[in-house]
């Protein structure tokens, strides 16, 4: 029906979660890899960018304009 893996599905799932609340707040990637369900960022990351095409941090960078510099 889906034409696709119930795997691949959940895995879609959890990624367009993670976006979500890259978007929303401003938790660690780690955190939102918790949240989203992946075992651990590395997988996040790996997921992440087989899908967008980008790293998680240059998705979040360029979905909410940052410059990638942090204040101190």
């Amino acid at each position: 029906y889906l034409r696709t893996s119930p795997r691949r599905w959940l895995t879609r799932e959890r990624l367009i979660h993670a976006q979500t609340l890259i978007v929303r707040n401003r938790h660690s990637l780690a955190e939102i890899a918790e949240q989203s369900g992946f075992c651990d960022v590395y997988h996040f990351s790996r997921e992440f960018k087989r899908s967008t095409g980008v790293s998680p941090g240059a998705w979040r960078r360029s979905e909410i304009g940052e410059t990638g510099r942090r204040s101190t």
